[in-house]
């Protein structure tokens, strides 16, 4: 909750003063399809993904009238040095492939483009959406 939460709670309190004088800006948040997912063992992770995402939705609607978007992005597992141990347990990487239509699991470098379409004057009229990026 700390991480996933509080973390983002605070430093939104933090920069919002200084996004205000600077006028239009962006805010992106790092969601997760585990907020609408029921992984198994992910009780903690999602209930703090869920809880994040209402905050950056209350978040929009609080500063849209600041000029400020806040949005969030939700990649699905992505190969990463965090997941690489969990990957690593025998048969998971394969587990999880198989229920992705694509048949990979994400690199960070499938995350960027998304992330710049929010931050990008594209989506000015975007705000208080989760985009999620799991290939299906």
């Amino acid at each position: 909750m700390q991480v996933n939460l509080q973390n983002c709670f605070w430093l939104g309190q933090i920069v919002v003063e200084g996004m205000k004088k600077l006028g239009r800006e962006k805010m992106v948040f790092f969601s997760s399809v585990s907020r609408v997912l029921a992984h198994p063992h992910h009780g903690a992770y999602a209930a703090s993904k869920g809880a994040m995402n209402q905050l950056m939705k209350v978040r929009a609607v609080d500063w849209a009238n600041k000029g400020i978007c806040v949005n969030a992005v939700g990649p699905g597992y992505a190969e990463t040095p965090l997941t690489q141990k969990y990957l690593g347990l025998p048969g998971k990487k394969e587990e999880l492939i198989e229920k992705v239509p694509m048949g990979r699991l994400a690199i960070p470098q499938d995350i960027v483009g998304p992330v710049l379409f929010l931050i990008s004057p594209r989506s000015d009229y975007v705000t208080g959406q989760v985009l999620l990026v799991d290939r299906g």
